[in-house]
């Protein structure tokens, strides 16, 4: 057993030194061409660059530090690549609307190549303009009474066991499941099993992309081939049900597998697996930490949650009962929680990063950035910027009452690859805020959540 184990680290060894060797190469020869004019910039050390710098301590604190040397764009070598870290509004602009700077491919093996995250020009279009037309107000309102049968269900199981991990359980409240596939619940098992490897690869994201035995990344991968077989044979269903004109579904896997035009004609099982994949993947971990971080902050802000918790009681208050159903009408009716779910967006930055590669060499501001090069936009710099923000750090969701200027709010991203499910989340986090705030009172205590029923009418 010894042995093994001193193998195995040979090879992690091994493999850690040959890629950061390949990476070594790339960045320096990249440097050296005379055409090249990079913004300033600390590269740190040879190979690791400034990784350890960034992760050591706050993001945020190496973001600050950086900007105050170097300016609001500067160089780097981070996450084993050179890279362009950008950190103000007129950066983010350019780099996120820059036609010349597509996909990082950092998580194209987990996505898969005809993900939405991944794909280029004309597929990237056509994958974002069905996934728009499935947000349209019109196609939203009919998914309202799924998302709060499910947030009631979530609280009610939350309120027998009497106090709950918040971390955990958020994760729980997943209705990009039924929205993605009407015939899946979010309590059967084999739902269960979906969503653990789709957690499992959430964790592999985060790891280093070397495919080694027992790596978080491999068992990403392990994964993600078990969701190829799943949601292939779940494709393969539909389309006979459609063939057979047996059923019809107006979910995300329906519009897919009966999309048809005169130019791309139907969609490969491929291409709706990927992008089914990229629905799940960012329709279930951003919005249980996005929910995660609402309660905590309305619970730590007695102001805004009066507003919020008035505004709430007077929807039930108009229903005349506590039986009730919530319409898409009564979530137009909810202006404060509305601004603290912004507030809360800007604030936790759950999405605090957006990456992007660059494919030819381009001009930016003087500089000439090279091909090859990625570029980090670290949103959270611009949500926490104290020009921006006036006592940015801390949670004021009447900052939202004025609408924020163009490029200083992008929790969702920016430009053509803005992402199309910002309306759906919103929706999410609304409804189950009014399902928690005029049913239950609860405490926290540090991780965890205590609720008790209150009834109102």
């Amino acid at each position: 057993m010894e042995l093994l184990l001193l193998s195995w680290n040979a090879l992690y060894l091994l493999a850690f030194l040959l890629s950061f060797w390949l990476i070594y190469r790339k960045f320096y020869n990249s440097q050296g061409s005379s055409t090249i004019k990079l913004p300033a910039g600390s590269h740190g050390w040879p190979l690791v660059g400034e990784s350890l710098s960034l992760f050591q301590g706050s993001p945020l604190d190496f973001l600050t530090t950086r900007r105050k040397r170097f300016g609001g764009v500067f160089s780097s070598n981070l996450l084993g690549s050179p890279t362009i870290v950008t950190t103000t509004v007129e950066a983010a602009k350019f780099f996120l609307s820059c036609a010349d700077c597509g996909p990082s491919g950092l998580f194209g093996r987990l996505f898969g190549p005809d993900s939405i995250s991944q794909a280029v020009g004309s597929d990237h279009a056509l994958y974002r303009r069905i996934m728009l037309g499935m947000m349209v107000p019109e196609v939203l309102k009919h998914h309202v009474e799924k998302i709060d049968n499910l947030a009631q269900e979530i609280l009610e199981s939350w309120g027998s066991k009497k106090t709950v991990s918040v971390m955990e359980e958020t994760f729980s409240y997943c209705t990009v499941i039924g929205f993605v596939c009407q015939k899946l619940l979010p309590t059967t098992p084999e739902t269960i099993d979906l969503m653990r490897d789709v957690q499992a690869i959430e964790t592999g994201l985060l790891q280093f992309p070397i495919d080694i035995p027992f790596s978080p990344y491999h068992k990403a991968l392990q994964a993600r081939a078990r969701l190829h077989t799943f949601l292939d044979g779940l494709i393969n269903e539909r389309r006979a049900q459609v063939a057979a004109k047996d059923e019809t579904h107006k979910d995300a896997l329906g519009e897919f597998v009966t999309h048809k035009d005169d130019k791309v004609g139907t969609l490969s099982n491929q291409q709706v697996e990927d992008n089914l994949m990229a629905l799940l993947f960012g329709g279930h971990h951003t919005t249980a930490l996005a929910l995660l971080w609402l309660i905590k902050y309305l619970h730590e802000n007695p102001q805004a949650f009066k507003e919020v918790e008035e505004e709430q009681r007077q929807i039930v208050l108009e229903k005349g009962s506590t039986k009730y159903k919530l319409t898409w009408e009564d979530t137009k009716m909810m202006p404060a929680t509305l601004r603290a779910v912004h507030e809360t967006l800007r604030l936790s930055n759950v999405v605090g990063l957006v990456t992007r590669k660059i494919t030819k060499d381009i001009s930016y501001n003087g500089y000439i950035l090279p091909k090859d090069w990625m570029v980090h936009v670290h949103m959270s710099a611009i949500h926490l910027d104290e020009s921006i923000y006036r006592n940015a750090t801390r949670f004021d969701s009447s900052r939202f009452k004025v609408p924020a200027k163009t490029g200083t709010f992008i929790p969702f991203g920016s430009g053509q690859r803005t992402c199309p499910g910002s309306a759906l989340a919103k929706l999410e986090l609304c409804v189950f805020i009014h399902r928690l705030i005029t049913k239950y009172r609860y405490f926290l205590f540090l991780h965890f959540l205590a609720i008790y029923t209150q009834t109102l009418l």
